[in-house]
Order: C-alpha cells, then structure tokens, then sequence
C-alpha cells in the first residue's frame, strides 16, 4: 500500500479566522468615593470630590476582546488574546479609565494550559486629598496606574474537576503627588472548578504582598511604612438554564488585609484591619447565536476594626452596582 502524507505550510497555519467579541455595559454605582456613612453627611466631603457633585454615578463601559487562534502546534490549541475596556462615569468624569491585557494560552490537554501575559490599568482613581509634602495646598486628584505580567497553570483532577495555579507580578504606581502610596505587589492564587447534580462551582484563595517602594524615602510623607499582606477566599456556584435564561451565577467572597505599620503616630493604619465582603449575582440569556444579554448585581461591605472609634467609622463603607451588558460575538476572514 503506497501512503502519501501532506504537510500543511506555515503559511495556511497562520490564516485562520479571528474571533471578536464586542460589549456594551450600563450600570449604576451609589458610592464611588467608598464613602463612610459619616462622609456621606458631612460637607467637607465635597474636598474629595473634586468638580463632581455627586458620590454616586451613572457608568458606561465599552469593551472589545480578539482571540487569534494560529495552528503553531501540530495537536495543540493555542491562542493570543487581546482585552481592552474603559470606564466612563458621567457623574464622576475624574474616575474614568482605561484597562487592556494581553495573553498567550497553549493547551496540553484537557483542562491542561499554561498561560501568561500582561495587565495594564490606567487612572484608577481614589478621591482627591491635600498632599501632605505640602503644607497648605490644596487638595489634589489621587490616582494610580497599575500593571503586571502574570503566570497560570491549570490541570485536570478528573474526575474530581480541575485546577488552576496562578501568579503575578505588578506595580501600582502614584501621581507625582502621592508617591508614597507606591506598592509593588506579588500576588499567588488557587481555583478550583467542579461540576455536582447539574451546578458548577468555583473555589477560589489568594494572597497578595504588598511592598511599600518608597517609605522613608526622606519625604514628610513617607515616614509610614504602606506595605500590607492581604488573603482573601471567594465562592461561585453557576447553573445552566434550559428556559429564559441560560445561565445563573451567584457568587460570595471575603477579603482580610493587614497593615505592616504599627507606628504610634500613624492611628489610621497602626493595629488595623477590616473584612471586606461582596455578594454578587448575574443572569445571563442568550437573545440568538451570537447576541445575549447579562444582569449582573454586586453588594460590596466592609468593616474596619482598630483601637480607634474614629478610624472604624471612617474606614468602613458598602456601595451597590448593578450593570447591564449587552455581549455580540462574531469573526473576521481577514486572510481570505
């Protein structure tokens, strides 16, 4: 018998579709300062508001995700994924922002992939506040960019579900006015997935280490050390509809960091912490193959414990969002 094999070019390897998804999100948020009861009542709360009038807002948040899918493996899937957004508040024009990330993924196996890229976050905005370099001046936008590398794994524990290691590596990094806020932060985390009586779950533990960059740097305000450990466990129970909806998550989780500083004379971090809690629910319908639609409600709470009344009432707050995004999926022969 006489077998004739065929090897495929690069070239046809590299010409395969790309695969958009683009998405409109509307919501609300009623506490984009991370008010305090307090605060919301006290008119020398406007200080941190900078032009914006109000400390609840409207959003607005466009996005656009590519995945290209290039056979560089004879039996492997590997993709090169492309995520950008931004946030735009009406009500709060100094918070709008904008994200991206990139990332390569390579299947081994089922359930079986490494993945690494990179995050980018631009103007994440806090409030405004007086910079305490100098004296007298009056109060300044507080905002930050972050960005990181990052690293996962993930492996089948069939048939007990599957597994997920991941690590990153990033900055956050302040305006010229508030440096010595600086972290850079190295964070590890673990998820695990399973699937019980027709519902999937996720269980979720991470850990950040966040490292001060510039305490006593030899500035007034950098005489506190910033740095914080912070670990934090969240849960996720989904289930796949047949009528209305296609699908229901609902989601709870709970973060605890604490403060390297334990200086006397920094009451608002020394012997401090909080637990920060949030319940979130989203239900997804699919309007047709290539449109749906998902409501998505999130409640976020925190309590501040300290030997301090006064750093308990200002540190803890609660806010609600809810979003409505509008999802459409399509794909691009731009090769053909």
């Amino acid at each position: 018998m006489l077998s004739v094999s065929f090897s495929v070019p690069l070239k046809n390897k590299l010409l395969v579709p790309i695969y958009l998804r683009l998405g409109t999100s509307v919501g609300y948020n009623d506490n984009i300062f991370k008010f305090s009861s307090s605060e919301k009542n006290s008119i020398d709360s406007y200080n941190y508001m900078g032009s914006s009038s109000n400390y609840d807002s409207s959003i607005i948040k466009p996005e656009f995700r590519l995945s290209y899918s290039p056979k560089l493996f004879k039996n492997n899937m590997s993709n090169f994924v492309l995520y950008t957004s931004s946030s735009n508040y009406p009500s709060v024009v100094d918070k709008n922002g904008l994200y991206m990330s990139i990332r390569f993924e390579y299947k081994i196996g089922p359930y079986n992939w490494i993945k690494f890229g990179y995050k980018n976050s631009a103007n994440n905005f806090l409030r405004f506040f007086s910079d305490d370099d100098i004296p007298g001046n009056d109060y300044l936008k507080c905002n930050y960019d972050s960005e990181s590398v990052f690293f996962s794994y993930s492996m089948s524990l069939k048939p007990y579900g599957w597994v997920k290691f991941g690590f990153s590596k990033g900055t956050q990094l302040f305006n010229p006015n508030f440096t010595e806020f600086d972290l850079e932060i190295n964070t590890i985390d673990l998820k695990y997935y399973f699937n019980f009586n027709d519902f999937s779950y996720s269980l979720s533990l991470k850990n950040d280490n966040a490292n001060n960059l510039t305490y006593a740097n030899g500035l007034n305000s950098t005489a506190f050390d910033r740095s914080y450990n912070s670990s934090s466990i969240a849960f996720k129970v989904g289930k796949m509809m047949n009528k209305y909806l296609k699908k229901i998550n609902f989601g709870y989780g709970v973060t605890k960091p604490s403060y390297v500083s334990e200086a006397l004379s920094d009451p608002l971090h020394s012997g401090r912490s909080h637990y920060e809690q949030f319940i979130s629910l989203s239900l997804l319908k699919e309007l047709r193959n290539d449109i749906s639609i998902e409501l998505k409600y999130r409640i976020r709470n925190r309590q501040t414990n300290s030997e301090f009344d006064w750093v308990e009432a200002l540190k803890s707050f609660s806010d609600n969002q809810v979003m409505v995004k509008v999802i459409y999926y399509t794909e691009l022969d731009l090769f053909y």
